[in-house]
């Protein structure tokens, strides 16, 4: 039964949170009150208990379970999570429960909570409808010759180009008017402008791209796919972007996925966290299933923080395909922040770049000039891949390919590359390899488009305050 999972809460009568009027427990009788599963995802989530506790107010992302029916279509998964959310939402109006919905993702059983006391909090925790919390966590950006490198003019020539598919870039936005990007007037504006939507997620800061490493990332990508489309989705908060503000770029992908054919997202982002395997307590991991399911590979940057023994946060989490950093050519000796190459040659990998047995692949990523700006990082591979498997996935070269088959054909005809650091080896991505022995349907003229409707911004009362949301 699809609904089974909101009738058996509307039985149970669900107790989220005590009255805002009720006196605050003690961060001591608070933790006596929280059930053994409870504190289990507080321990999954990566959380500090004492900090959680201590807090009088916390802001947290909510996974529920979720029973529906695998069969369920697009349209009908949301019909069934807005009625789930509506439902629960409805228990904390009439309990004036001191849990605050601060962002709701329609795609995807998440929701973004402010729980302002720890009555509320302790009945969170202990509901069973609760799968897992996690903390809104904060990623930072990961900061020519390396087309001819992977190979990109041998696959162009032969027509494998990305031209029909999309690619998201979750970044700081994109300067639309590059002639990198199409020297646009607007997103999809004129006809050549490769840019075909510019949101932003994060509080809206009036600039196409306050720092320039969205403009080099989306360069990037629209070098390696030189036909394929980008949508820019804007995630920062000056220097920062939160799992909130991203789990809604990624959420908005899901839902634009077919429409747009958006075959894949790029994320040049982390933090410095370092896993040596899948992290389980990473909250996108609903998120990159649900983009999976919806055809769209997202791509990870590795991070830079010259690990040897692990990546970052979030290309740890389950479904990614992380991309760690090459040298394009010798540039000469180059220093970093947290390290230096006192020589480099082409494919050398850098100092900087996190490597560890779980990273997918490594691409160029220093220095990499487009955009306008020159910049080096596993920000800057990540692109590449992503553009790859846009063009790997364009001119119907590969029908029946499962986008794990589209990931291994990209691994298994890469370069392999020792990196100096350690002696493991990597396939580093080289794209005509890839597209050998395939054949691009054949060009035809181009019709004339029919215009993409433009993305609605839907809004939801939820009593007290209003959730509104690109769909």
């Amino acid at each position: 039964m699809i609904y089974k999972k909101i009738l058996l809460a509307l039985c149970m009568g669900l107790s989220f949170g005590a009255s805002n009027v009720q006196a605050q427990i003690s961060p001591q009788a608070a933790n006596a009150q929280l059930s053994n599963a409870a504190k289990q995802k507080i321990q999954q989530g990566k959380i500090d208990i004492n900090a959680l506790l201590q807090n009088a107010s916390n802001d947290l992302i909510i996974e529920y379970y979720n029973d529906a029916d695998q069969n369920l279509t697009a349209a009908q998964l949301r019909k069934y999570f807005q009625q789930q959310k509506q439902m629960i939402s409805n228990q904390f109006a009439q309990q004036n429960s001191g849990v605050q919905l601060l962002r709701d993702y329609n795609a995807l059983p998440i929701s973004f909570y402010r729980i302002q006391n720890r009555n509320a909090l302790v009945n969170l925790l202990n509901n069973p409808n609760v799968k897992a919390v996690y903390p809104n966590r904060v990623s930072k950006a990961t900061l020519s010759q390396s087309l001819n490198q992977i190979g990109q003019p041998v696959a162009k020539n032969k027509g494998f180009t990305g031209a029909g598919t999309t690619v998201a870039v979750l970044d700081t936005g994109a300067n639309y008017r590059h002639p990198d990007l199409g020297s646009c007037t607007a997103p999809g504006t004129p006809a050549s402008c490769r840019v075909s939507y510019a949101l932003d997620f994060a509080p809206e800061d009036n600039s196409l791209d306050d720092n320039g490493h969205g403009s080099n990332v989306s360069s990037i990508v629209a070098g390696v796919a030189s036909e394929a489309k980008i949508v820019a989705l804007d995630v920062f908060r000056g220097g920062s972007a939160y799992d909130s503000d991203i789990i809604s770029a990624l959420n908005w992908v899901t839902n634009q996925a077919e429409t747009l054919n958006i075959k894949s997202a790029n994320l040049s982002l982390g933090n410095s966290t370092r896993y040596s395997s899948t992290c389980t307590s990473s909250s996108l991991t609903n998120s990159f299933q649900k983009l999976r399911n919806a055809g769209v590979i997202p791509v990870v940057a590795s991070g830079n923080d010259a690990y040897t023994n692990g990546i970052s946060y979030p290309a740890c989490t389950a479904g990614a395909v992380s991309v760690g950093a090459v040298y394009d050519a010798n540039v000469g000796g180059r220093g970093y922040q947290n390290c230096s190459d006192q020589s480099t040659y082409m494919d050398k990998v850098t100092c900087f770049s996190n490597s560890a047995s779980n990273l997918t692949l490594l691409a160029p990523g220093a220095p990499i000039t487009a955009g306008g700006y020159t910049q080096s990082g596993t920000s800057m591979a990540a692109p590449h891949v992503a553009g790859a498997v846009a063009v790997l996935l364009a001119n119907n070269a590969l029908p029946n390919a499962s986008l794990d088959d589209i990931v291994n054909r990209l691994k298994n005809t890469g370069t392999l590359v020792t990196d100096h650091r350690t002696n493991q080896r990597f396939p580093r991505l080289n794209l005509s390899a890839a597209v050998d022995g395939l054949t691009s349907s054949t060009p035809t003229p181009t019709p004339t488009p029919t215009p993409t409707p433009a993305p609605k911004q839907v809004c939801t009362n939820y009593f007290f305050f209003t959730i509104c949301q690109y769909v």
